[in-house]
């Protein structure tokens, strides 16, 4: 019985999709850390899966409402690397601000599309995450 689930482990990775184990999402932040005049979110990637997962960052679109330009944004503290490694059921949180002008609010949610090539266990795919509709 070990032995099946051992292979079972082993073998579907290369037949599965990363955007079932990997996850990521936007949320705002209260990070006392934030600059003044700025709007600050949490980005967090997560591995839902148990098996270790590479992720070679290509591009971060960050995108501010339904419609507009990807934004230039600023790291509070370690942004994410281009390469970044995780364990089973792990994860981690990166936070960034974007500059609001003066008289406005910052926006109330941030959409941000990821576009990588993730390895899980041995089988590369490349993958483009969403964190959030649209």
């Amino acid at each position: 019985m070990v032995f099946g689930v051992l292979l079972v482990w082993v073998i579907l990775p290369a037949f599965m999709k990363p955007g079932w184990i990997l996850v990521m999402a936007v949320n705002p932040s209260m990070n006392c850390g934030c600059p003044t005049g700025s709007a600050c979110f949490t980005l967090e990637l997560r591995n839902r899966g148990p098996w270790p997962i590479a992720i070679d960052i290509a591009e971060l679109q960050f995108y501010p409402s339904l419609l507009g330009p990807s934004l230039d944004v600023k790291w509070v503290g370690a942004g994410p690397e281009k390469s970044l490694a995780f364990l089973p059921f792990a994860g981690n949180t990166y936070t960034f601000s974007l500059g609001v002008l003066g008289g406005l609010g910052g926006p109330e949610r941030i959409y941000v599309i990821m576009s990588a090539n993730v390895v899980v266990l041995y089988a590369s795919h490349e993958v483009v995450l969403h964190s959030g509709k649209r």
